[in-house]
């Protein structure tokens, strides 16, 4: 619907009886100027002198000879409904043959099939889902417009797509080379809806945000809350593929039947001021997952609050398969992290991994199982696990050969249900190719011992508990 200047084509087409001439020098200068930006509209121009305004960007698409709007401003208040945050200010170009995407580029119904002629979006800067169609009411899916503003800004070159304040559907939409998907939230934690007002939100299995098969390079999420639908939906947040370079910062995760975040592989990736709640909520599982899976090497994982909310064992008391974080593969970074109330804080795989200052507090099993090798861990606790004493958990399980431990920290504070050691550790002793070194690490309240398996050359561990099992005949 044309809502405003409804005598314009009146005047202008009075004007080209009288300076036809003149008036067409002027439009083929203006269509060259909008045509040259076409393929990537950020044109710095002034406003232009005459408006034409329409109410949405379907009421656009019927102008009936769009070459009459060459050298006008096109202002589009909405993009389908009012105040949905889509509208814009959109110029003619007559060379024009870009797809129609529903956002920046709109082809007059007039202009027939294969022939050049659109309106292009005036912007400079970011993008915003809002433009394809996004409404974040929580009601409409909004897939099919979050995935063409990404899709869009990929083929730009990269970049950042807004996500402004709303809650968004989103199921399977996939990351893309370079492109950001940020809100404008800085903080996180566990409040989450007053903290980070946009919110992604999953209503079909798979994850509200995916990768493709092939990989994904310096793509990033940013400020965004995801939701799940619960432990009958068979979905998760985020999953990266074979990713290098990504990043996720300043997110919050509930409600998942599934993992809140899985890398595969790749390399680099960085996850920094994160937090989950009620996440694997799916607990009968054949086999272990984290909330935060990481697979690949080199990836950087800090500040981050992983929380299974889980309230027993999910299994036999012997059984693990719901850990808050499951690292794996090589050479890790793991600092200032928290994995809690799952049944093991910390699962760690592989080789070369580095954990600064993590925790791995009140699971119902163990704080850390430490099946890897050639791995230091320093200044972590493992604090108050062992929640079911049925799970005859310690707060440190050693299994891997020659990792390090310096200034650990293994303490309960909570009866009766004790840790059975503060670290469990199970290699032979005196196997230089396989002992744990201990350095300045202490343990205290314990349901048998401190530590189990204290190898001779660990002359700097010291114990607050008197009793301390020794030798291999306790393996």
């Amino acid at each position: 619907m044309r809502i405003l200047d409804s005598g314009f084509l009146r005047r202008r087409h009075l004007l080209k009886f009288i300076f036809g001439g003149f008036v067409g020098s002027g439009t083929l200068a203006l269509t060259q100027r909008t045509a040259a930006a076409a393929d990537n509209p950020d044109p710095a121009s002034q406003p232009l002198a005459s408006q034409s305004r329409f109410a949405t960007l379907s009421d656009l698409r019927t102008v009936e000879d769009p070459h009459d709007l060459a050298d006008v401003d096109v202002i589009v208040l909405n993009h389908h409904t009012d105040d949905d945050r889509g509208g814009g200010t959109f110029r003619w170009a007559a060379n024009s043959q870009a797809a129609d995407d529903n956002g920046v580029y709109i082809k007059p119904d007039s202009v027939p099939e294969g022939q050049p002629g659109r309106f292009v979006r005036v912007f400079s800067g970011d993008i915003n889902v809002c433009w394809f169609g996004a409404r974040g009411d929580d009601e409409v899916d909004d897939s099919v417009a979050l995935q063409a503003a990404i899709d869009w800004a990929e083929k730009r070159g990269g970049g950042v797509v807004r996500v402004p304040p709303g809650a968004y559907i989103s199921n399977n939409v996939l990351l893309k080379n370079g492109v950001t998907l940020s809100s404008t939230a800085a903080a996180y934690g566990y409040a989450p809806s007053k903290i980070l007002g946009s919110s992604l939100r999953c209503t079909h299995p798979g994850f509200c945000l995916d990768t493709d098969e092939k990989g994904v390079t310096a793509a990033a999420v940013t400020g965004i809350n995801f939701r799940g639908g619960g432990p009958n939906l068979a979905a998760g947040g985020i999953r990266l593929q074979k990713a290098s370079w990504c990043a996720i910062k300043v997110a919050q995760f509930d409600n998942f039947a599934d993992e809140a975040i899985v890398i595969t592989s790749g390399m680099a990736c960085a996850i920094e001021d994160v937090l989950t709640t009620n996440v694997l909520l799916n607990r009968a599982r054949p086999k272990l997952a984290g909330a935060i899976t990481i697979g690949g090497t080199d990836h950087y994982l800090n500040r981050i609050e992983a929380n299974t909310s889980l309230h027993a064992l999910s299994g036999a008391p012997t059984q693990r398969t719901i850990a808050a974080f499951l690292i794996r593969d090589a050479n890790h970074f793991i600092s200032n992290c928290v994995g809690e109330i799952s049944d093991v804080g910390f699962v760690v795989e592989g080789l070369y991994h580095r954990f600064t200052g993590t925790r791995g507090d009140r699971n119902f099993g163990e704080g850390f199982i430490i099946n890897c090798k050639l791995t230091t861990f320093s200044s972590c606790t493992a604090l108050d696990n062992n929640h079911d004493p049925k799970a005859e958990a310690s707060g440190f399980l050693i299994l891997g050969p020659s990792n390090t431990l310096a200034s650990c920290i293994a303490a309960c504070n909570r009866l009766p249900s004790l840790q059975l050691y503060g670290f469990d550790d199970h290699n032979p002793i005196g196997d230089v190719e396989r002992d744990t070194l201990y350095a300045a690490c202490r343990s205290s309240n314990h349901q048998i011992a401190a530590q189990r398996s204290v190898t001779a050359k660990n002359k700097e561990l010291t114990f607050q508990d008197v009793a301390t099992r020794t030798g291999t005949e306790s393996h």
